[in-house]
């Protein structure tokens, strides 16, 4: 495929470079300056060398694939400052004017030519060279446009080289090339207005080839040349299309033809445009091409009778497949329905959504009306939460809980249900909706939807509330509220978004979370308002929440903003706020701001708050003069307190800044007075409770029997110790240690020795004999009760991490089996498909000095078909499972992951280690943790 770029940039090269090598003697340079040649030429000549080294490197640069095109402008920039230099030489100290004179002499060919451009125009400065063409009337650019200006212009400087080719009011048919029904729409509902003009601007530089100075598609003003359609959303933007460039020209038109109104999404007009022959000069340049398939056409009728209308769309949030929306409204009934249909790998999943708005609502009593019902029903899709809680600003819950009018919202409507139902294979989505109100008219009304996804299962809860006083029309307060919930799938999660209200004067808004997470990485975390600026730990359930506010403009001049914010996780309580207050009279104003941030940690307790008070004096939108203020408090142990301020004063005046501190007081912290203690010694007592051994299910197994707790003998006996089934693993754990992590401490207590790391140091024996396997079983623990932090790694670290808490051990390798205690042994078969359990057997078996898998081997078990030999001699599966709350260690500056090829990185794993593990890592690599990267992979 053609570079356009390249080919661009290597033309502006190729008649540069020409343009220099002409004047590289000193009389050729004499010549195009108008001067006599110099009696002396060595000075001129050894400038005009060194200009003729930068050329050569320029063109050598312009060659290679891709060019390197900063090499090419900085190269191009010394060979013109030498060539300067030389005409400053021969008395000529701005040679600008000669300039212009040597290329209007000798016009660069293709683009220049074909477009019939006129004299240069040279803008010579010490920051870049920039020469440029510029015709009113190249008509013959573009066979089937119309152009009315266009405009060529190179510009070298230091850092680079760069052409840009402007096209000015270029008219361009939108429904070109679309043929059949589509066309049809657009002749007899928008006719003419689908031909617009625009500015089109096209530059080569090193940032390869760009619209407008975006790599992406830019917002363009339009224009329609018929009145009775309006243009919306034009856009302009380039892609590859073969050998060729594509400048594509898209848009939304709208228009009404009596009862009958319609949208078209997404017309695209494109122009190919041949690099080569833009340079070259042969062929033809551009040439108008067919547009993509329209993205969406919506239609709207409006009888009097009946009102409704449609949209139909074949892509959906970007991706392939259709959707649709449909609303119809039929005297007191106004029925709304939007569904998307997607197909990848052969698999098909859909979701749609439908519900019923009644006018005037069904009374329930006390008040309360029902306004809507509806339901929500998908096939191989799940929820996304986490879209869902970053869409609640966004509105996402308004767009499918019903959406006031869904036809002409179409694409963000189906956008959002296909960004917040993602396609999974096995998934299943269904729900109720229903919308209730309260008062005449309505003055509250609460829209919700319980959702059910399947396999997981999760709940979900959508919800949407407004209460308007003392009318919805005429609203002194009006309070607007979305809410999402979570139930299942590890968390229990509640966020409520107050959207835009207004009590009066004052509007108000902000965010509330609840989150408790279990499993991997469990924590509890409540916020109103969001977090301390410095917590870096905000979990993505609850990212994003936006400050409690409130806001009062009366129209006197007089602002004022209160915003704060307050959370409470497992080891912070965070709190703080800000106050602003202006003044504005005409072009001047007084605008004061005062914020608080505090930050408190429970274990070790640690207290920080940041105040900041700012005054600015304004004039015309401009800061004149002012004062900053910030004052830092941390302790306690020793509390340290520090300072500064500045003063900006009117230009050019200095701004004088002072520092103070920081000044500590009180007493440093002690050692603990609490003794030390030894984590193997801790370790080991927690290891030896009775509870600390228990039997675990073995993974894969289905247990052909279930045994019953050993009930006691005879009466007033104590019940007997829970049996171990011979299928079973035993497990044994405790939550005083996490095993395999370096300790420092046990709470306050210093570790002894300390630091040191508890570890399994050969396998365990199982009556004395060998060959029991082992893996690790893994709790949640605590970590910053056991280890040193500072600071910002406090802040940094997880309220809870996952660490060996103990062994899994599989006694099915072990030679002998050991003796057994004495017990009782009772069996009865149930049958669990059948409605009813057959009259048990009850017999008693004494077991004496002999395991329960003798035992087992002698009842009627043994005889049965459950009884397969090959159940309980199952291998373990492998339990070593990389925690999601894993982090990598990397150093920024290198991009190198560290690996476990030295002794201070033995704890990483391909990288990857608990948070704890790669801290240390990090500090004996001499890294900052923030260079700690969390990952969600498993394996």
């Amino acid at each position: 495929m053609v570079d356009a770029s390249g080919v661009l940039l290597r033309a502006a090269t190729s008649y540069a470079v020409a343009r220099l090598r002409s004047v590289l003697t000193p009389d050729t340079l004499a010549a195009a300056l108008g001067q006599p040649a110099p009696p002396d030429p060595t000075a001129v000549a050894a400038q005009l060398a060194a200009a003729q080294g930068h050329v050569d490197a320029a063109a050598s640069a312009a060659a290679l694939d891709p060019p390197d095109v900063a090499s090419v402008g900085g190269r191009l920039w010394f060979a013109l400052g030498a060539v300067r230099s030389a005409a400053g030489l021969l008395g000529v100290p701005d040679p600008s004017p000669h300039v212009v004179t040597l290329l209007g002499a000798t016009a660069p060919g293709g683009i220049v030519s074909r477009l019939g451009l006129g004299s240069p125009r040279v803008r010579w400065t010490g920051e870049s060279f920039t020469v440029g063409w510029s015709t009113g009337s190249p008509s013959s650019l573009v066979p089937g446009t119309t152009l009315r200006r266009a405009d060529l212009q190179v510009t070298i400087a230091p850092g680079g080289l760069s052409a840009t080719v402007g096209l000015g009011d270029l008219g361009l048919d939108l429904a070109a090339g679309l043929g059949g029904a589509a066309d049809a729409v657009l002749s007899g509902i928008l006719g003419a207005a689908s031909k617009v003009t625009a500015d089109v601007s096209l530059t080569a530089s090193r940032r390869g080839l760009t619209v407008g100075g975006s790599a992406g598609p830019v917002s363009i003003p339009g224009r329609a040349d018929a009145g009775i359609a309006a243009l919306e959303d034009l856009r302009l933007g380039v892609r590859p299309d073969g050998d060729r460039i594509a400048v594509v020209l898209s848009a939304r038109l709208t228009g009404e033809l009596g009862p009958l109104a319609a949208v078209v999404d997404g017309l695209e007009a494109v122009l190919r445009v041949d690099p080569r022959a833009l340079v070259g000069g042969g062929g033809a340049v551009a040439q108008p091409a067919a547009g993509g398939a329209v993205r969406g056409i919506g239609l709207s009728l409006d009888t009097g009778v009946a009102k409704g209308g449609g949209y139909l769309t074949r892509s959906v949030g970007g991706q392939p497949g259709y959707g649709g929306v449909l609303q119809l409204r039929l005297g007191p009934v106004d029925v709304k329905a939007f569904g998307i249909l997607r197909e990848r790998d052969g698999a098909t999943s859909f979701v749609a959504v439908m519900s019923v708005e009644l006018d005037p609502a069904v009374e329930l009593g006390l008040g309360f009306t029902l306004n809507g019902v509806g339901g929500l029903l998908g096939q191989g899709v799940t929820v996304d939460t986490t879209a869902l809680a970053a869409g609640l600003k966004d509105g996402a819950v308004s767009r499918i809980l019903f959406p006031p009018d869904p036809v002409a919202a179409a694409p963000q409507v189906l956008g959002t249900l296909a960004t917040v139902f993602p396609t999974r294979e096995d998934g299943f989505v269904i729900g109720p909706m229903v919308a209730l109100g309260w008062g005449r008219p309505t003055l509250a009304r609460l829209d919700v939807a319980v959702v059910l996804a399947l396999p997981d299962p999760v709940v979900v809860i959508l919800g949407r509330a407004r209460a308007a006083f003392p009318s919805p029309e005429a609203a002194v307060i009006d309070l607007r509220a979305s809410l999402l919930a979570q139930f299942g799938g590890g968390i229990i999660l509640v966020r409520v978004q107050l959207e835009a209200s207004r009590v009066g004067f004052a509007t108000v808004q902000g965010g509330f979370g609840l989150l408790a997470r279990f499993g991997g990485s469990p924590t509890f975390v409540v916020s109103a308002g969001g977090f301390h600026p410095r917590y870096t730990r905000v979990p993505p359930e609850l990212a994003g929440l936006d400050r409690i506010s409130a806001e009062l403009a009366p129209p006197i001049g007089f602002q004022m903003r209160i915003s704060g914010y307050v959370a409470l996780t497992p080891n912070t309580l965070q709190l703080g706020g800000s106050v602003e207050i202006g003044y504005s009279i005409a072009v001047a104003a007084v605008r004061g701001s005062l914020t608080l941030d505090a930050l408190v940690e429970f274990d070790p307790f640690g207290l920080e708050v940041d105040l900041g008070l700012r005054v600015d004096v304004e004039a015309l939108g401009q800061s004149v003069a002012g004062v900053d203020l910030r004052l830092n408090l941390r302790g306690p142990a020793p509390w340290r307190v520090q300072g500064t301020g500045k003063v900006r004063l009117p230009w050019p005046l200095p701004d004088p800044s002072i520092s103070v501190g920081p000044i500590e007081f009180g007493e440093r912290a002690s050692a603990p007075s609490e003794p030390p203690v030894s984590p193997l010694d801790v370790a080991a007592r927690a290891l030896s409770a009775p509870g600390a051994w228990v039997p675990r299910p073995r993974p894969g197994v289905l247990p052909p029997v279930v045994l019953a707790p050993v009930a006691a003998r005879r009466p007033g006996d104590p019940p007997g110790p829970d049996p171990a089934e011979p299928w079973a693993l035993l497990q044994a754990t405790q939550r005083a240690v996490p095993l395999f992590m370096r300790v420092d401490r046990i709470g306050a207590r210093r570790a002894s020795p300390g630091p040191c790391t508890v570890v399994v140091s050969a396998d365990p024996t199982v009556g004395g004999e060998e060959g029991a396997r082992w893996s690790q079983v893994r709790e949640a623990f605590a970590t910053s009760q056991y280890v040193d932090l500072s600071d910002d790694e406090a802040l940094g670290a997880p309220d809870f991490e996952d660490r060996a808490s103990g062994l899994a051990l599989d006694v099915g390798g072990v030679s002998t089996t050991p003796a057994g205690r004495e017990a009782v042994l009772m069996y009865e078969d149930f049958h669990p498909f059948e409605s009813f359990a057959r009259p048990p057997r009850r017999p008693w078996w004494v077991l004496r000095d002999d395991s329960l898998v003798v035992a087992l081997s002698n009842t009627a078990t043994a005889t049965s078909g459950l009884r397969a030999r090959d159940r309980y001699a199952v291998d373990p599966r492998p339990l070593a499972v990389r925690s999601p709350s894993a982090v990598r260690v990397a150093d920024l500056d290198t991009a190198a992951t560290l690996v476990a090829d030295s002794p201070e990185h033995s704890g990483l794993d391909g990288g990857f280690a608990a948070w704890t593990d790669a801290a240390a890592t990090a500090r004996a690599a001499g890294l900052s943790t923030l260079h700690l990267t969390r990952t969600g992979v498993t394996g």
